[in-house]
């Protein structure tokens, strides 16, 4: 049970934030165009898919995104099993695919273990009805398309999309075009104010009923019965306050639901559960939200005037998808001319191929990422790197992918300055008919790097 209500917390919380964050790149489901280059680690796969996949697969992978995260994850709470496994399948499609593309370390396989455990969860009650699976099946997926109408509306973009007079648009850049997000971060909270607590309820509800009929079938009879029926009761009330604590934070979501479940002075069980929800995050850190990639960073903004008469608007009639990856490139002088150094996974090096690391945690790479996005009085641990590299200290070093000729000037104590210079980076492009397109684009084997761009 705990598995199944902390990966319906994850999923949920995931896909309702990039909603109600109001980014546009999720609002316009372009987020894929500029995420397979802006993520920590990109991989290798995530160059080629960058490259591959034409804009309006982009999109639907946005969309099935959302649908996953946020419609599909309701399916994990199901009674029956067969509904259960069609949504553990589902995250674990999903959990496979984000692990293909990207380094995120352990979290993909611990996303997959709580799937998995999902998936080979055991019937709840023994006495359950039978219903046949195909059934079940269909209207799982009845449900599912219903809530991708609900989502989404398919057809050429419209002015009331855009807010972009089409007539000054070439049409041709639209052939890619025709999937749209319905539900803003507004209606989304209406949705969910509405349904989560009655998803929440019932579960909680089905979660006792299974648990009662486990603690009184069959009807103790002894003294050991009667132990044993004590230990699943305690078992039960433990496992119940627990998930308790584990769904809590879905209630901060919407304004509505805090107000009414969070912050409500007259409801006594909310006072009992906020006191040990901010107990559990302040003292113990038992449980927490979530908000994976609320926000796509790395956006860039062009003003294109090709195709849309000197308006504000890009290759598919919306704001461009261009990359502008913040990223730190660190430089030695040896004897007076300026080297990189360079790191061992993180993108920066030109002619540098995208690397797979997961699991492996590459902290000093990974950390450079969040440095990029801020400032050097936000990350004191930078300067302290740089003043590392000065004195040659060997385990820091070690760290990062020094050209053998520099590591031997290093050694001498050659190396007389460091600086950190930031630029705006991209992935070259291969070239077609959607990537010529994009402003400003390089190709692959058109510059200096072969897989990057500065």
């Amino acid at each position: 049970m705990l598995s199944r209500v902390l990966l319906f917390k994850l999923m949920l919380m995931s896909g309702v934030v990039k909603i109600q964050s109001s980014c546009p790149t999720w609002l316009q489901l372009t987020a894929l165009e500029y995420h397979y280059a802006t993520q920590p680690l990109p991989s290798s796969l995530a160059y080629a898919a960058l490259n591959h996949l034409n804009p309006f697969v982009q999109r639907v992978s946005v969309a099935l995104t959302l649908l996953f995260e946020i419609p599909a994850s309701i399916l994990l709470l199901a009674p029956s099993v067969s509904v259960r496994q069609l949504g553990a399948k589902i995250q674990i499609l999903l959990q496979v695919l984000i692990a293909a593309t990207g380094s995120y370390t352990f979290f993909n396989i611990l996303t997959l273990a709580l799937a998995v455990g999902v998936y080979s969860s055991p019937p709840d009650l023994k006495f359950a009805p039978s219903v046949p699976t195909w059934v079940q099946t269909f209207f799982c997926y009845c449900f599912l398309a219903f809530c991708a109408g609900e989502m989404f509306t398919i057809g050429s973009l419209t002015s009331e999309h855009t807010s972009i007079d089409l007539q000054s648009v070439d049409t041709s850049i639209l052939e890619h075009v025709g999937l749209n997000l319905k539900t803003g971060p507004k209606i989304t909270s209406q949705y969910i104010s509405t349904f989560l607590p009655r998803i929440v309820s019932l579960a909680l509800f089905y979660f006792v009923v299974c648990g009662m009929s486990d603690v009184l079938l069959p009807f103790p009879r002894s003294m050991r019965s009667a132990m044993k029926s004590l230990w699943r009761l305690f078992f039960l009330a433990t496992t119940l306050y627990v998930s308790c604590g584990f769904l809590l934070p879905m209630y901060t979501l919407t304004p509505a639901l805090r107000a009414a479940h969070i912050d409500d002075p007259a409801d006594i069980f909310s006072k009992i559960g906020k006191h040990s929800y901010n107990k559990a995050v302040g003292k113990f850190g038992l449980t927490s939200g979530y908000g994976l990639f609320r926000s796509m960073t790395g956006v860039g903004w062009e003003e294109v005037r090709a195709f849309t008469n000197n308006k504000k608007y890009g290759w598919a009639g919306l704001p461009p998808s261009v990359v502008a990856r913040p990223e730190i490139v660190l430089e030695g002088l040896f004897d007076d001319k300026w080297e990189e150094l360079d790191f061992k996974w993180k993108p920066g090096k030109l002619d540098g191929k995208p690397k797979y690391a997961a699991p492996y945690q590459p902290r000093l790479d990974w950390q450079m990422w969040f440095a990029a996005l801020g400032s050097y009085q936000n990350n004191v641990w930078f300067i302290s790197l740089v003043d590392k590299l000065l004195e040659n200290c060997e385990s820091v070093v070690g760290l990062m992918d020094i050209r053998p000729d520099l590591r031997e000037k290093m050694d001498k104590g050659e190396m007389k300055m460091v600086k950190a210079t930031k630029y705006q980076y991209d992935f070259t492009r291969v070239r077609n008919k959607w990537t010529e397109k994009i402003p400003n684009v390089v190709f692959a084997g058109e510059s200096d790097g072969e897989f990057g761009r500065r």
